[in-house]
């Protein structure tokens, strides 16, 4: 399933170069601001106003260049990025509409034709955002973390060790749960595609349900299967509730052990103030990364569990086949004569012709 995804982006590499290479200028440039501005106030801005008043003009047009870069990449990302994602889910569509055709009859008597449609339009709605923002997600959020420990080991490792263990530990505790929304979000692409099976029986058969004041059977399918549907979203929005409560936990506390251990560093000595409120830029700094992965798990498991749907129909091989070495039938003219023919239907031994 993983390479038939992968696949997808090879029509689309230069845009994904040029994403990847623009994350990473995001990245780096969300870097460089803590450790400016530190160095600036713990050298320039403790000299004289003099030379403060001078250094503002040459600081002021390298920031203003730094955001102004940080403003195009941003833009190229949200719109190509998308664009990219786009074409990806367009493809997507036409493959899976162009393996329904070469399906037999007894495939699609075999399949409803809402649930058929829901493998084509709902299941693939989260795959444009989550072929864009996943490996743009993994490269600057990747980057800003591991970066952010990297600075804070080289000011004050005992610090940055306490901080890195903690992220660690529940960075074990939201893999897992991530495996279980992956789970609950497969459920609930099931349920969906149940309750468009459902519509699409009652509504095709209403003349049928009219004509035989049976309405308030239809009633009773549909609401059980709409109740099953929200069944499923009730969990899945569980599943997201412990998620995000287990990252609000570790943001906080990371901002306890920056005051408590080091505030205990500050009063031996081992640690200045300013170094203590670099610290807490970069709690920020590498938090945010941390909220976009959880906030983009939604997206994330919609997406796998949307694309295992399609990735199913397209394993799904066709009931007729040429043999190999077949030839392509030309006729331009004449008649056509049935030789040992015959036909039975699947899982009956008995032939019918």
């Amino acid at each position: 399933m993983l390479k038939r995804f992968l696949s997808y982006y090879k029509p689309q590499m230069g845009l994904f170069v040029a994403d990847t290479v623009c994350a990473l200028v995001l990245a780096a440039i969300d870097l460089a601001f803590p450790i400016i501005l530190r160095n600036l106030t713990g050298g320039l801005f403790t000299q004289g106003q003099a030379a403060i008043m001078q250094a503002l003009g040459m600081i002021a047009v390298g920031l203003v260049l730094m955001y102004a870069v940080r403003c195009a990449c941003r833009y190229f990302v949200s719109y190509w990025g998308h664009v990219m994602g786009a074409r990806m889910e367009s493809k997507m569509r036409e493959d899976l509409f162009d393996q329904y055709e070469r399906f037999s009859f007894a495939y699609f008597d075999r399949n409803s034709s809402g649930d058929m449609m829901s493998r084509v339009v709902n299941d693939l709605f989260d795959i444009c955002e989550a072929a864009h923002h996943v490996p743009e997600w993994i490269i600057i959020c990747g980057i800003e973390i591991i970066g952010s420990f990297v600075i804070l080991f080289t000011i004050a490792p005992v610090l940055a060790l306490a901080m890195a263990v903690v992220t660690a530990a529940f960075a074990v505790i939201m893999f897992w749960q991530n495996m279980r929304m992956r789970e609950v979000f497969s459920d609930n692409r099931k349920k969906i595609s149940g309750i468009n099976a459902q519509l699409q029986d009652s509504l095709a058969g209403m003349r049928v349900v009219k004509s035989f004041a049976n309405e308030e059977t239809e009633r009773f399918k549909f609401r059980a299967s709409n109740n099953r549907y929200l069944s499923s979203k009730e969990n899945m929005y569980h599943a997201m509730g412990v998620y995000t409560a287990t990252y609000g936990l570790l943001s906080g506390v990371l901002y306890v052990i920056v005051v408590l251990l080091g505030g205990w560093l500050v009063a031996q000595g081992q640690l200045q103030a300013v170094d203590m409120a670099t610290f807490a830029l970069y709690i920020s700094l590498f938090c945010t990364p941390l909220e976009t992965l959880v906030n983009s798990a939604e997206t994330y498991q919609k997406a796998i569990a949307g694309f295992k749907r399609m990735d199913e129909v397209l394993s799904t091989a066709p009931d007729i086949q040429d043999k190999p070495g077949a030839t392509d039938l030309q006729v331009t003219a004449g008649a056509v004569e049935y030789h040992d023919v015959c036909f039975k239907r699947r899982g009956v031994s008995r032939r019918v012709l």
